[in-house]
């Protein structure tokens, strides 16, 4: 079904502003061939992903119909998403049919239940949005941590094993299709940027405000925030985020910490955070207190549940481990959490733009 539903008619000559039946279809094809030229570019030149199509359906059978008739080549496969019938036979004639679209390049994925299905829409549409992770803190001084803290018995990452943690993230995130930001925060924002950077020199830059005593790394670009405060250049940097990676931190001549500044605003403002307690200063402070302040922001609760399970997964690991995982399973975690935040319910400040921020790059 393609149109207005809302505003369409009934009329006999089937002119109802939408297309519903096969003989519309059919209408359309020959009055409105430039939406079917439109589509044939498409099917050429990009991937298409069919959802809540059957085998069976009309439109389907129509569009392998052009296919065959209009597009003898493509470079490009393109996805149908189906869930896997129960009963042996069905699954056995589902599989037939599939084999069929394999030869119009239409690939058959089939998942157990429709959740796995809406996760994996998710995913691809984080992997579109080429999603924001931005990196706060800073590791030079770090805080040590308490002795009945857990994390005095593993062992915290020193400077320069979180300057690697970062570097890799950065490299590791680019590879993904992440961009990667950050307000320059020493030993935690310059490795990670610059990591992204060194990968794809377009998934990487910086915040800055105009005046200050940052000394800035010409190894990626910058943006300069107009105003001369950090609380104007925090606000730029959050507000175009999907999400927020905190390590480290201490304050210095602030009455609070900067790292713990753009965490509460991060959450604020509905944008994941996670915590790599590790790396010890204020962010694992703060850690003990993410969960409630997440489930106090965020009125998703399978959101909430995805957060506080992925610092969770970080909080957990050795440091040793977790100098590996930041080249290989930091990404999918990251993007598991970004996933489930675009198929949440709720509204973040910055769905309220027309334009997302960020759409400059």
């Amino acid at each position: 079904m393609n149109g207005d539903f809302e505003s369409a008619q009934y009329r006999t000559d089937l002119d109802w502003e939408m297309v519903f039946l096969e003989e519309q279809f059919d209408t359309a094809e020959l009055e409105r061939r430039e939406i079917w030229r439109l589509f044939e570019d498409d099917y050429r030149n990009k991937l298409i992903v069919f959802i809540g199509v059957s085998f069976k359906d009309p439109a389907l059978r129509r569009i392998l119909s052009i296919a065959a008739r209009a597009i003898p080549r493509t470079r490009h496969w393109h996805l149908l998403l189906m869930k896997e019938p129960n009963e042996p036979l069905e699954r056995r004639k589902y599989r037939q049919y599939s084999e069929t679209l394999k030869r119009r390049n239409i690939e058959t994925m089939f998942f157990r239940d429709f959740t796995q299905i809406e996760h994996f829409v998710c995913r691809i549409s984080a992997h579109a949005h080429r999603p924001i992770v931005g990196f706060s803190g800073t590791s030079q001084l770090q805080l040590a941590a308490a002795p009945d803290d857990p994390l005095s018995a593993r062992g915290l990452l020193n400077h320069e094993q979180v300057e690697e943690f970062c570097a890799r993230s950065g490299r590791a995130l680019a590879s993904q299709n992440f961009r990667v930001t950050s307000g320059h925060g020493e030993g935690i924002g310059i490795p990670a940027v610059v990591g992204a950077f060194d990968h794809s020199p377009t998934s990487a830059r910086f915040y800055l405000r105009r005046r200050g005593t940052t000394r800035f790394s010409r190894t990626a670009p910058a943006i300069v925030v107009p105003g001369d405060t950090l609380e104007q250049m925090r606000e730029r940097f959050i507000s175009e985020l999907d999400l927020l990676v905190a390590i480290g931190g201490q304050k210095t001549s602030e009455s609070t910490s900067g790292t713990i500044q753009e965490i509460k605003l991060a959450i604020s403002q509905k944008v994941p955070v996670l915590i790599v307690p590790q790396a010890g200063g204020d962010a694992a402070l703060f850690a003990p207190e993410l969960e409630t302040q997440v489930k106090l922001a965020f009125p998703d609760a399978r959101l909430v549940d995805k957060i506080c399970r992925a610092n969770a997964i970080i909080a957990e690991m050795s440091p040793d481990d977790l100098l590996g995982f930041a080249a290989t399973g930091l990404p999918e975690l990251v993007g598991d959490v970004i996933a489930q935040l675009m198929g949440a319910a709720i509204r973040r400040p910055r769905d309220a733009f027309d334009g997302a921020p960020g759409s400059d790059w």
